[in-house]
């Protein structure tokens, strides 16, 4: 039943952007490796096609039920913003007798502009109480390098550890591997061991190998297809079973003009043929917002409602956000891009901008920008063609653009893709 359950985090993990995590959430029992992975799955969100555009963030969601052919409320998630685009703390209501209830919530803390930890706490009998926290730990360029999850130990009143997770990277500067290890005994011992595999810096295939008799044993992994765009257009899923990869599970996404994603089918594998189980209706706004999904199922080849997600949002200004750690933003578009370059848009309470630089993910100096011009926001343009000092196309990865406003720096990640 374990392996069962994990199976869905990790499907959970690798489409939650696409609206099927609705219909895990209520057979996850093991909701430590769920709200961890998901922070995984997070690292690559910048190549992901469901979030929010331009000036907006997302302020709440409702999930709804289908019950009695009508759209019934069951839960509602809140997002409070220390600045445009950081988390404050993030609220979880259920409905009951047409009020809704506190069920929990998760609180950021921040450190030089990025997250130290978070702690999330379940409401019981009235009262908060502590239940869950991560901690993120990153190197010289500001890039995670590990995290430690701890469980709230109330007999004790003392936090304890549960998981500790590792991340390694390739030369491209993105995830090869992640291992996991959990705490047994006062010590850290193998658990998890998650690799990556890439062609033309896309996620190709992605491996979970499990920690068994003192060995790495192969348990699970996910094909990707992508077309011509690099857009997701089909992972399967297989189990190691019998010394053999086994067909599980099928995504199957399609995209609408501005190539985001409207419509997810989800195919299980039974007596050796694909049969549709759950399909995604996405919708957006003008402003290229999610700001509906509707998850359906197939009974006896007729696809029904049953949950149905929908969001809010707000549009900030600039001049009127705290940011940390100095007093700008930065954007960049398109975020990935290949040989048409990039502009990166840079918002600053404050004309004191003395540097905007290019590095790559050791660290190295790529290139210093020049100020392209400022928008009609003004905002200031920069223009990265992608290439070097020597006038040569710099590797693909991702790299770091670094802006120094006054005496502090601010940083912001981009990918670059081959042509």
């Amino acid at each position: 039943m374990k392996k069962i359950i994990l199976i869905m985090i990790i499907h959970l993990c690798l489409c939650s952007l696409f609206g099927i995590q609705d219909l895990f959430f209520k057979t996850i029992n093991d909701d430590h490796l769920k709200n961890d992975l998901l922070k995984i799955y997070k690292l690559y969100e910048a190549s992901s096609d469901i979030k929010m555009s331009g000036n907006f963030r997302q302020t709440n969601n409702i999930t709804q039920l289908w019950t009695n052919e009508t759209w019934t409320n069951y839960s509602k998630t809140e997002y409070l913003y220390i600045n445009q685009n950081n988390y404050q703390q993030i609220n979880t209501y259920l409905l009951n007798n047409n009020l809704w209830n506190n069920n929990d919530k998760t609180d950021y803390y921040y450190e030089n502009g990025y997250v130290n930890y978070t702690i999330t706490s379940n409401f019981e009998n009235s009262i908060w109480k502590n239940y869950w926290k991560s901690l993120s730990f990153y190197n010289e360029n500001n890039i995670i390098e590990s995290n430690i999850s701890q469980e709230w130990d109330d007999e004790n009143s003392v936090w304890v550890n549960y998981y500790n997770y590792q991340y390694l990277y390739n030369s491209d500067g993105l995830i090869e591997n992640i291992i996991i290890n959990k705490w047994s005994n006062d010590n850290w011992v193998s658990y998890m061991q998650i690799s990556y595999t890439y062609e033309n810096n896309l996620v190709s295939q992605y491996n979970i190998k499990m920690w068994e008799a003192n060995n790495w044993k192969n348990y699970y992994r996910i094909n990707y297809t992508y077309n011509e765009l690099g857009k997701n257009i089909q992972t399967i899923n297989q189990l190691w079973l019998n010394n053999t990869w086994e067909n599980n599970g099928k995504n199957e996404y399609s995209y609408n003009d501005q190539n985001l994603c409207s419509l997810e089918v989800y195919s299980v594998w039974l007596s050796n043929t694909w049969v549709e189980m759950i399909k995604v209706v996405n919708e957006y706004d003008n402003n290229l917002n999610l700001i509906s999904s509707i998850n359906l199922d197939s009974a006896d080849g007729i696809w029904e409602n049953r949950s149905k997600t929908i969001n809010t949002y707000e549009e900030y200004a600039n001049n009127q956000d705290i940011l940390i750690p100095s007093q700008l933003s930065i954007k960049s578009y398109p975020n990935p891009f290949r040989s048409e370059g990039t502009s990166i848009i840079v918002s600053s309470q404050k004309s004191n901008i003395s540097e905007v630089s290019i590095f790559n993910i050791k660290g190295q100096f790529v290139k210093q920008l020049k100020n392209n011009g400022i928008d009609d926001k003004n905002n200031r343009i920069f223009i990265w063609d992608g290439k070097n000092l020597e006038n040569k196309i710099a590797p693909s990865g991702i790299y770091l653009v670094k802006v120094k406003d006054g005496t502090k720096i601010s940083c912001h990640k981009i990918l670059k893709l081959k042509s």
